[in-house]
């Protein structure tokens, strides 16, 4: 069954943007900081998951896994 395609919305697009984690946003993919990446990366070597990760990163699940 295939996804289906929702775009951010432009104010979803700007609530995106206040983060410092978060360099840009396109209709439906986000591209993170490379400070995130490797914050990222070492959180979940030391055993955090992906949630916890995004969650200590103030991001928000609901809108990001929309």
């Amino acid at each position: 069954m295939p996804s289906t395609y929702i775009p951010f919305t432009e104010e979803q697009k700007l609530q995106l943007l206040k983060s410092p984690f978060i360099e840009r946003v396109l209709s439906n993919h986000l591209e993170y900081s490379v400070e995130f990446k490797q914050m990222a990366v070492t959180q979940y070597l030391q055993g955090k998951t992906p949630v916890e990760i995004f969650i200590n990163a103030d991001l928000d699940l609901e809108l990001i896994g929309r």
